[in-house]
């Protein structure tokens, strides 16, 4: 347990912290930024106590992985859509007589 709490905790603080901010202004390259790994060694934070950290995983590890599955869903119909948009405005892909089931969708 002691481990995933940590993970936690360090996705928690290095996502939604100045962390990215920090990083970037020490980034260099054209098209693809590089980072001195020194530089994130460099970054300071806090470290809560573990029962803290522990409270902060049961919390926040679901909610975490929930929102990986979304951003992968998310990637996925973002593929489908660039893939089937072309089609459907050339006329290549008839959907004129097709059926669909929206359910709750409000409109």
């Amino acid at each position: 347990m002691q481990i995933r709490c940590l993970v936690a905790y360090l996705y928690g603080m290095l996502s939604f912290s100045s962390f990215a901010d920090q990083v970037k202004q020490h980034a260099n390259g054209a098209n693809v930024l590089h980072l001195n790994p020194n530089r994130i060694e460099e970054f300071k934070f806090a470290l809560p106590p573990e029962e803290l950290r522990n409270q902060y995983a049961r919390f926040c590890s679901n909610i975490y992985q929930q929102c990986d599955v979304l951003v992968r869903k998310n990637a996925t119909l973002r593929r489908t859509r660039d893939l089937l948009l072309p089609k459907l405005i050339s006329g290549e892909l008839d959907v004129e007589n097709l059926e669909t089931n929206t359910g709750d969708i409000a409109a």
